[in-house]
């Protein structure tokens, strides 16, 4: 068997790579922040986890003066 060899079966695993990878990747991504977003419930400038506040229900949540970037 020669290694240095293209063959078409090189060339079609390199293809099959070429079209598959970046949609797994893309699919591990969305697996991931959906995996890391599940648990977290960011505390709002009043201080309150509470479900029914309106910045945890819409996903915003105001910036206090400690959090801005100068």
């Amino acid at each position: 068997m020669k290694f240095r060899e293209v063959t078409w079966y090189s060339k079609l695993l390199a293809l099959a790579l070429f079209v598959v990878l970046p949609f797994a990747g893309f699919y591990a991504g969305m697996w991931y922040q959906k995996n890391i977003s599940l648990g977290t419930n960011d505390i709002v400038a009043n201080g309150s986890k509470d479900a029914s506040d309106s910045a945890s229900q819409n996903g915003w949540r105001e910036i206090v003066d400690s959090e801005k970037i100068i």
